[in-house]
């Protein structure tokens, strides 16, 4: 397995070359290779493109015909067991009348994320940025972080 130093805190691993995840990513890539080769001149392919397209024009509209039978689905599959609490059976209904309202729904995508609710969930599921580096100290040896203070404080001089 061979790692890549990419800084001195990251380690990088290329899963392809272990011997769990090397055959399965091997074969995926050769299903996606084989899939976008034939994805130009596919029914399917057209569909999906289509489809991806309204879902970027109209979002809200294009989620709301798979939210509300799923919803209702649920709520048929969950309610005769009983084993739930009155507030997830009241959450189902309200969950598909939300999804029919959104059937009718404009919004745009471009328009969605310039919503403050969007920028606030994005800013909160947004990864933190790399660690800040400390500011260069004469003092401290940059591999141990102990320079000759430390050593005069312990009186040990020997590594």
């Amino acid at each position: 397995m061979r790692t890549l130093d990419v800084e001195s805190e990251v380690i990088v691993i290329d899963l392809r070359e272990t011997r769990t995840a090397g055959p399965i990513i091997s074969a995926v890539d050769r299903t996606l290779r084989g899939l976008a080769a034939e994805a130009p001149t596919s029914v399917i392919g057209a569909v999906a493109t289509s489809i991806a397209a309204f879902g970027r024009e109209r979002p809200i509209r294009a989620a709301s015909p798979v939210v509300l039978p799923a919803s209702l689905g649920s709520l048929s599959a969950v309610a005769p067991t009983g084993a739930v609490s009155n507030a997830v059976v009241a959450l189902h209904p309200l969950l598909a009348v939300l999804s029919w309202f959104g059937l009718r729904s404009t919004a745009t995508l471009e328009g969605l994320r310039e919503t403050r609710t969007v920028r606030l969930l994005c800013a909160a599921f947004e990864p933190p940025g790399p660690p800040e580096r400390p500011a260069a100290d004469s003092c401290r040896d940059p591999v141990d972080g102990f320079g000759a203070d430390a050593e005069a404080d312990t009186g040990d001089t020997a590594r």
